[in-house]
């Protein structure tokens, strides 16, 4: 994405093949108590989703859905959307910061920089598959 797009101009996401078709979708928030670790430092609030392979057979009006598979996985999104606190790192303490006077970054400071410097974007990123094989036959009326 170009730097003079970021503002309010419109993207297209360049997505892998599940996320266009994934079928259920519930968000992960960290809690702001609790204590600063990996997962929370990387990645904190993202999107569980799920997704489904299966058949669809039609017969005398009626569809049967058949799901075979069913996939999960994280999507996080980069979109330094709304007022949150980034944190801050340090590599000369080796040390990182939640909240308060050290954590001077917030979504705010980011935009700021990316209009100044016209470099930046937003990002999603997507964790790994888990797959599962299921045999779910479900009827539905057309």
């Amino acid at each position: 994405m170009k730097p003079e797009k970021l503002n309010g101009g419109e993207t297209t996401e360049k997505m892998p093949l599940f996320e266009k078709y994934y079928m259920q979708s519930m968000p992960y928030e960290e809690s702001k108590f609790k204590k600063l670790d990996d997962f929370f430092g990387a990645v904190a609030n993202c999107n569980i989703r799920f997704a489904a392979k299966g058949f669809l057979h039609y017969n005398n009006g009626k569809i049967k859905v058949e799901i075979k598979k069913i996939a999960v996985y994280v999507k996080d999104g980069f979109d330094y959307v709304g007022e949150q606190p980034l944190g801050s790192w340090s590599y000369k303490s080796m040390r990182a910061y939640k909240f308060g006077a050290d954590a001077g970054i917030s979504n705010r400071s980011y935009r700021d920089y990316r209009y100044d410097t016209k470099m930046g974007q937003d990002c999603y990123k997507y964790s790994n598959l888990y797959k599962y094989d299921v045999n779910y036959p479900l009827f539905y009326l057309k």
